[in-house]
């Protein structure tokens, strides 16, 4: 296979990929070969190639004599998901703690110390905003995008999500978690982690 057909599969998965996490595409949508080489106007062998990619991925499923379906993600896949997020952000406040200035990390206060949260909409921008500022603060561009790839996972139209707590909760716990970052309190800062994603 040529560099070409590589690059057209990479640009298909990169838009159907895309297209899932924004909801063009919802859960148990049909996708097959044709229908993905006409949309994007690629051949079928590469629209195969992207989607063998994305079901590796695991955001499609393989009915065999049937095609390719968008995953349903249950409760599990949801809870691994937030588990493996509490790993990443966790591992992510340790380093923080050990190598990031305090001015950075107040720069990371003070843009977090007053803003307001009055609907579920706002809880997930702010939600999504801080903890990938959060992540950012390690300046490793490879956590980066895989923090930021699993939250656009965890927050696509039709997933499985825990009821919302009180939404004046959260800003409460981000600050809380950056002072846990400025007293270098690393007990406290894994703990109000967990407390914001798991609990």
């Amino acid at each position: 296979m040529g560099t070409v057909s590589l690059t057209l599969a990479s640009k298909v998965y990169s838009q159907v990929k895309e297209d899932i996490f924004e909801g063009v595409y919802f859960e148990n949508d049909y996708m097959s070969e044709s229908q993905i080489a006409e949309k994007y106007n690629v051949s079928k062998t590469t629209a195969r190639e992207a989607l063998i990619v994305l079901f590796q991925d695991g955001l499609l499923q393989k009915i065999p004599n049937k095609g390719y379906f968008v995953k349903r993600t249950m409760k599990k896949d949801y809870d691994d998901m937030l588990t493996a997020r509490y790993i990443m952000e966790s591992g992510a406040a340790l380093w923080i703690i050990e190598n990031v200035p305090d001015s950075r990390i107040l720069a990371l206060k003070e843009k977090y110390a007053d803003f307001k949260i009055s609907d579920v909409d706002d809880y997930y921008a702010h939600n999504r905003a801080f903890h990938t500022d959060l992540v950012g603060l390690t300046q490793n561009d490879t956590i980066s995008a895989a923090h930021n790839n699993l939250m656009r996972f965890l927050q696509r139209p039709g997933i499985y999500r825990k009821a919302n707590k009180n939404l004046l909760l959260i800003s409460e716990h981000h600050l809380a978690i950056i002072d846990a970052l400025l007293k270098r309190d690393a007990e406290g800062a894994v703990g109000m982690l967990k407390k914001d994603i798991l609990e």
